[in-house]
């Protein structure tokens, strides 16, 4: 009796057209990239084009195929992702009904997606693509506050600010508190406090050691767990005795993104 692989390779007969197999091209991505799916049937040879989205939202596209599919590739045409930055799905629909996934992956510019055998992966699986971002830089008197992506999963390396505080007698003391868009849950204390007229760095970061004072240059030092943020959760700050002309500057964060499908 023939496997279910011998039958998507050997049974390809045509279809009638309301039964013919739909090929869907999805994807997720943090940059806009231009694929091209070539798929070899009995009929011939067929290139699909695809457009991916660049905010993580999902990107879908429906071709109707002569018939089961022998084998096809996905590569880009256009932009140049690196892991973690563009998630492939390709799956085939019969009779309106998801019937199997084909291939699923990341994809780069070293690395297609193709069938067989087909690579199904999370897409949290693996490593995922390091980035440093500058978040918005508050106004005075306004604490930091950077809510994660939708469609991402970040792990945080490192994130850090500058404070200057304004000319109003006050110990201000700095604590980093993670939020998960309802509650907060985390909270580490740079452990030091900053009086008027001063300009100091704060690094918060799993890789680092406490201090328990900033040093000659004005930095601080604050060990905190590796911490995985989802999408809709928020870094933020709390400054104890915070000032009205106290001001953060635009924090730096080292991160590794995956996109959530």
């Amino acid at each position: 009796m023939p496997k279910l692989g011998d039958a998507l390779i050997l049974d390809a007969l045509r279809f009638p057209i309301a039964q013919q197999p739909i090929l869907v091209i999805s994807s997720w991505s943090s940059l806009a990239v231009t694929l091209e799916v070539r798929l070899v049937t009995r009929e011939g040879v067929m290139d699909l084009p695809h457009t991916t989205n660049a905010d993580r939202s999902n990107a879908s596209d429906e071709y109707r195929i002569p018939n089961w599919p022998i084998c096809l590739m996905a590569r880009q045409t256009a932009g140049n992702p690196r892991r973690g930055q563009t998630f492939i799905q390709i799956a085939l629909n019969l009779g309106g009904h998801r019937h199997v996934i084909l291939a699923q992956d990341y994809i780069d510019r070293h690395h297609t997606l193709s069938w067989p055998p087909g690579r199904v992966k999370s897409s949290v699986e693996g490593p995922g693509y390091h980035l440093v971002e500058v978040g918005t830089n508050p106004a005075a008197d306004t604490e930091i506050s950077e809510t994660m992506p939708t469609n991402s999963r970040r792990r945080l390396k490192a994130i850090q600010f500058t404070l200057v505080t304004g000319v109003a007698a006050a110990n201000r003391e700095v604590v980093l508190v993670i939020n998960d868009g309802t509650d907060d849950i985390g909270y580490w204390s740079a452990g030091a406090v900053q009086t008027a007229g001063l300009t100091r760095s704060y690094i918060f970061s799993p890789e680092v050691s406490r201090m328990t004072a900033f040093d000659n240059s004005g930095n601080i030092t604050v060990p905190i767990p590796e911490l995985t943020l989802m999408a809709g959760w928020v870094i933020t700050t709390q400054t104890l005795n915070r000032q009205a002309a106290d001001d953060y500057g635009a924090p730096r964060m080292t991160l590794e993104e995956w996109i959530e499908e």
